[in-house]
């Protein structure tokens, strides 16, 4: 089945019978476009904590009750590893820019050590949501969504969103078209021409997308 990303945020993660936490952000590899793991929110204010949940230990979904039915006890889901154990770009040149910060001199050592370590290539849904969409000659519009088959959970297309928020138009393009992404630009590159990517086929909903794919 085809859903967003933004439809995903929110929904209920559930061991057993009973919910245990929330989907916060989705993980993937920019150069296969396939989510590596569900960031899901546990606790609440002061005892929050992301934990990383491999797509393999997702039993079923149900998008219309938001539900998310995972083959781990609760347990295992307390247990799991943490998002800054494996952290995206986003979150490492987060930390990056609270080095400069005044307490620089206390944190240097943890941050570099953070920073210096990871995927380059691990991006997160949420943090690319807004970034700039550029085509080879000019920009195009923003990211605005991501479209994710729930069965392979890969990322078939992009939301780019054309023109202001008012009169906006929103088309799918293919991951395959896209060069780079660049964080600190908050640009994503994409190998075609404006006019190309404006004239994608128009994202109206998830269940006109479901329906072309059966037909």
């Amino acid at each position: 089945m085809i859903v967003t990303a933004n439809q995903i945020y929110g929904t209920a993660t559930v061991c057993g019978q009973a919910p245990r936490g929330k989907i916060n952000d989705l993980l993937f590899d920019d150069r296969c476009w396939t989510v590596s793991n569900v960031v899901v929110r546990l606790g609440n204010w002061f005892t929050r904590r992301d934990v990383l949940v491999a797509p393999r230990e997702i039993e079923s979904v149900d998008w219309p009750t938001h539900r998310v039915y995972l083959a781990l006890s609760e347990e295992r889901l307390r247990a799991a590893p943490s998002l800054e154990s494996n952290p995206p770009v986003a979150l490492r040149k987060y930390w990056e820019s609270q080095r400069m910060i005044a307490w620089e001199a206390y944190w240097s050592g943890l941050f570099q050590q953070m920073s210096d370590e990871g995927d380059p290539h691990l991006r997160n849904t949420r943090a690319v949501a807004g970034h700039h969409v550029f085509g080879l000659d000019s920009e195009a519009g923003r990211v605005d969504n991501f479209v994710i088959d729930d069965s392979t959970w890969r990322i078939r297309y992009l939301v780019v969103r054309i023109g202001k928020r008012q009169e906006a138009k929103r088309v799918i393009v293919e991951p395959r078209w896209v060069d780079s992404i660049d964080w600190d630009l908050r640009g994503v590159y994409i190998h075609l021409p404006k006019v190309e990517i404006e004239h994608c086929g128009e994202f109206v909903n998830t269940q006109n997308l479901n329906l072309a794919m059966h037909k």
